[in-house]
């Protein structure tokens, strides 16, 4: 499942999906460290930087990997994870609202 399909992703009761915690702190995090390890033996840096040559895996280095997971985290935490959160904070309040009896037609009876 991609960012588009997470996005779409409803739960069974009809509220928009939100990744669960252990993603987010557990698994994530995770991902990112495999990630910077398998970037250096492969050298695809990803879509905007240039292909360097990759290493064996005994040359692979943990040289920046804190800054690494740093950034990445702060990108998700702050940037994609919001979305997912306004998402449902909306939905929720869109529920609230229909479902609330309207105040000012209680008060004019005919």
């Amino acid at each position: 499942m991609g960012f588009g399909g997470a996005l779409g992703r409803t739960q069974k009761d009809g509220k928009p999906w939100i990744p669960p915690w252990w993603f987010s702190f557990v698994l994530l995090p995770l991902m990112v460290i495999a990630e910077f390890y398998v970037s250096q033996v492969t050298g695809w840096r990803g879509v905007s930087s240039s292909n360097v040559e990759g290493v064996s895996w005994s040359e692979v280095s943990s040289d920046g990997i804190v800054l690494h997971v740093v950034r990445y985290m702060a990108f998700y935490f702050v940037l994609v994870l919001p979305i997912f959160l306004v998402r449902r904070y909306l939905w929720e309040k869109r529920q609230k609202q229909g479902s609330e009896p309207d105040e000012k037609g209680k008060d004019e009876q005919p």
